[in-house]
């Protein structure tokens, strides 16, 4: 008989299994892009959906010809990544990651590097990392509604 895993891999090289819990995942880059945080690890996959031209789920589940592949994995300066922050309404390359050692960290997916880290910003681990999405519903002034580059704004939660 044949089991049918869609979620498998094809190539376990490719695409190796993650060694602890996925903390965070975020679409990036236009929705080109999945940034996964996992570990101390930063993971950056691109992935190809089939097109939704069949209306029967069954076999289009059948046929899995969703692809997905590792581009790269960075890894921080602390013991585990409990969040990650990044835009995907505009292109940038940052990605905000905070850390178990109360830091954030900027990484820079244009250069492959980390850009900068911040020491103890909170008195415990962060738990949650967001950055400023301008609202669709109202008006901004263009530097906060498109902050291309530049970190403009970003908020830790302590829970």
């Amino acid at each position: 008989t044949h089991l049918h895993r869609p979620w498998a891999a094809a190539d376990p090289r490719v695409n190796p299994a993650f060694n602890s819990e996925v903390k965070a995942a975020k679409f990036f880059y236009l929705d080109k892009f999945i940034v996964l945080a996992c570990g101390a690890k930063v993971h950056l996959y691109r992935f190809k959906l089939a097109p939704d031209d069949d209306k029967n789920d069954l076999k289009r589940l059948q046929q899995n010809v969703n692809k997905y592949k590792l581009v790269a994995s960075y890894t921080s300066s602390s013991q585990s990544l409990t969040s990650i922050s990044c835009s995907n309404s505009f292109l940038s390359n940052l990605v905000l990651c905070a850390g178990s050692n109360r830091s954030v960290e900027v990484l820079d997916l244009g250069s492959g590097r980390w850009a900068r880290t911040l020491e103890g910003v909170h008195s415990r681990p962060a738990h949650s990392l967001q950055l400023h999405h301008a609202s669709p519903y109202a008006s901004h002034p263009q530097e906060v509604a498109f902050p291309r580059q530049t970190l403009f704004c970003f908020f830790i939660q302590n829970v």
